[in-house]
């Protein structure tokens, strides 16, 4: 978003680790001098009526696993009234060694909690607990209308029983629960055969469901199981890729990244256009793990058809130096071509398209060896109506390996974008032409 442009982005490349320091300033009040807070500020906070600064806190012990304060973590887990509270301190107590007092606190919370996704966090973090827990303490959650507390729940079952027979009575209520519920709770019920064993031939009677979400989950267990079921189910997914569910798309392209040789490239290189990013990140990896085969599809997938702005990024640089001479010389043409366009607009004054924009700034960046990472923000801050984003965007570029076409980007933007001067812009571009 421009939001994210609207910061310094040399700065914010180099971010990653000033994370826990924001904490330590925000919890601390220091400024000036960064110190790390006491447990008395700590607890302080814990106290608040604020609840940003509780989840500060609650987040800096469970980083820095500060185990003297468990006591009132686990007070806090039990007796606030925020959803997302109790779900702050769920996180934070099974960061804590699994010890009769932070066990006592999780069951306790358990009996009490209304809210399924609380319920859920708590299972989870006692699936590692000692073995003093009994499991009717959590088998009554079998009982629980949500899919995802019924899952949780026979997955501790399950990994708990000691016996065939405690984990034959989980499969029966778990084939009951699937039998009378909706297709996207199937799905989500359906991943808990992967933890029990030999379980093959009852995922493959799921793959042919009539829901297409059922049969993309029971494709992807069984994947999971044994890869070959990729090969043997290939055709399969290629149907699930006509499915208009995103969450199905994504799942027959992960799947997709199995198989050994890709039989049907169009059903794939379609999703490059997807409405959806999570769908088209998902078909450009399937291109990931199948380079070889795939440079020469992207390639022309590139030269024929606009995509995405933000797709030309990690697609030119999955191919580039995969491609010959002749075939990169193909790419700087259509980019010149763009550049031509941009050129025009800019003489009828007329809007300038994101694809030029992103094809052109994909290629220069490739051609200086940046690593794009934050290519969509570049993109962004480029394309935005703010000049303090345009700015941003250009210091960043300013930082890349120096190089024609950078230079020219950054040139063009300060005569064009920044000063308005429209004449020297226009001057600037024709006599730079890429």
């Amino acid at each position: 978003s421009s939001d994210v442009c609207s910061s310094d982005l040399t700065m914010a490349f180099k971010m990653g680790a000033a994370y826990r320091t924001g904490l330590y300033q925000q919890l601390s009040g220091y400024t000036d001098t960064v110190k790390e807070p006491t447990e008395k500020i700590i607890i302080n906070h814990l106290k608040s009526a604020d609840t940003n600064q509780q989840t500060q806190a609650l987040t800096l012990i469970r980083q820095l696993k500060i185990t003297p304060l468990l006591y009132q973590v686990g007070q806090l887990a039990v007796n606030t009234h925020s959803v997302i509270l109790r779900q702050h301190c769920i996180e934070t107590l099974a960061t804590f060694p699994k010890e009769a007092e932070s066990l006592m606190y999780l069951l306790k919370a358990l009996r009490y909690e209304s809210s399924p996704n609380v319920i859920r966090k708590i299972i989870h973090s006692l699936r590692h607990t000692p073995e003093t827990l009994t499991l009717s303490e959590i088998a009554i959650f079998l009982k629980h209308p949500d899919p995802d507390v019924f899952l949780e729940t026979c997955i501790f079952l399950i990994t708990r029983s000691s016996t065939n027979d405690q984990k034959t009575s989980v499969k029966a209520a778990l084939l009951l629960r699937i039998k009378h519920s909706s297709a996207s709770a199937q799905s989500t019920l359906l991943k808990a055969f992967k933890y029990l064993p030999s379980q093959e031939e009852t995922l493959l009677t799921f793959a042919g469901s009539k829901h297409s979400l059922v049969r993309a989950t029971a494709i992807e267990l069984l994947i999971s199981l044994d890869p070959k079921y990729a090969d043997k189910l290939q055709n399969a997914l290629y149907q699930l890729l006509n499915e208009t569910n995103p969450s199905t798309q994504s799942m027959a392209l992960k799947c997709l990244r199995e198989v050994p040789l890709i039989n049907d490239w169009q059903h794939i290189i379609s999703h490059l256009k997807n409405p959806k990013t999570k769908v088209q990140k998902a078909a450009l990896n399937v291109f990931r793990s199948h380079i070889s085969t795939g440079t020469a599809v992207l390639f022309q997938y590139l030269l024929e058809t606009s995509s995405p702005p933000a797709l030309y990024s990690p697609i030119i640089i999955l191919i580039y130096n995969r491609i010959s001479i002749e075939q990169q010389h193909k790419l700087q043409q259509k980019s010149t071509l763009y550049w031509e366009k941009i050129l025009t607009a800019l003489q009828q004054n007329q809007t300038i398209n994101a694809d030029w924009i992103g094809f052109n700034l994909s290629l220069t960046l490739v051609e200086c060896n940046s690593g794009l990472d934050n290519f969509s923000e570049f993109l962004t801050g480029l394309s935005s109506i703010k000049d303090a984003d345009v700015g941003n965007a250009l210091e960043a570029l300013s930082q890349l390996p120096k190089h024609p076409k950078s230079q020219s980007f950054i040139h063009f933007y300060e005569e064009y974008i920044l000063s308005q001067q429209y004449n020297d812009g226009l001057l600037f571009l024709q006599k730079n032409q890429w």
